[in-house]
């Protein structure tokens, strides 16, 4: 696996722990970090946009929790409606997460982290509190582990070095994308059109990885698609160009 697909399971690790501790707040983060273009699909691919009402429901929901952790009635999160519903939102935000950071990353093994990194934060935060006797303080000191850990996860990726200018769409100024190796500029067809028609229609062009049949927006290619290098970004050759592969490849610090 490369090093950004590592990264993308750490994010899923990171997300999943503080899912483990507080249930409710690393879906508030993984929805409140969502850029304007961010989607997340159910294949994991970003697919929909994590509109106004998602992020209020989120937020509520962290609130909500927020308060109903310091009373000493609060049933335990390993009690199984406590730890289910964090194995599941440990999965779901780490795979969504995983798959916005790099696209390409598997779902299956990006729930799985979420989901055993929730349940190892689940099993420390009920140590701990059993450990400070349910006092206020170990609760707000573990409000603060928690807002780390999402904070952690959710923040952005390095920015593209220099030699890869972009504008903040994600298109790259012109003639100052460099060779990156593993990377390719793939065309998808307008309907009806393909690379072996007698005037192929070029859609729009994305960027891939070498020889992937998605996108980094997710889009599928054609296996038979024309290719362009990564240097051609940004120039005429490929334009119209998908800006959401744009700003996935920037915030990947290619």
């Amino acid at each position: 696996m490369s090093a950004t697909g590592r990264s993308a399971l750490v994010r899923a690790a990171l997300v999943g722990a503080a899912t483990g501790l507080r249930s409710q707040w690393g879906a508030a983060a993984v929805a409140w970090s969502s850029p304007p273009d961010a989607r997340a699909g159910p294949a994991g691919r970003d697919a929909v946009r994590a509109g106004p009402w998602l992020r209020g429901a989120t937020a509520t929901a962290a609130l909500a929790e927020f308060v109903a952790d310091k009373s000493p009635r609060a049933p335990s999160r390993l009690a199984p409606a406590g730890l289910g519903p964090r194995m599941l939102f440990g999965a779901v935000s780490g795979a969504v997460l995983a798959r916005r950071h790099r696209p390409g990353t598997p779902v299956a093994a990006a729930a799985a982290t979420g989901v055993a990194a929730a349940v190892l934060g689940a099993v420390a935060g009920a140590r701990w509190r059993g450990a400070v006797g349910g006092r206020v303080t170990g609760a707000v000191a573990e409000d603060a582990v928690t807002a780390l850990l999402a904070w952690a996860a959710c923040a952005p990726g390095r920015a593209a070095p220099a030699g890869r200018a972009s504008t903040a769409d994600g298109a790259p100024v012109a003639g100052q994308v460099d060779a990156v190796p593993g990377y390719e500029v793939r065309a998808q067809y307008a309907a009806g059109s393909s690379r072996g028609s007698a005037l192929p229609r070029v859609e729009v062009w994305h960027m891939t990885s070498a020889d992937a049949t998605h996108a980094l927006c997710g889009e599928r290619i054609a296996a038979d698609a024309e290719t362009q290098p990564v240097e051609k970004w940004g120039t005429a050759a490929t334009e119209p160009f998908c800006r959401l592969c744009g700003t996935h490849f920037l915030r990947q610090g290619l």
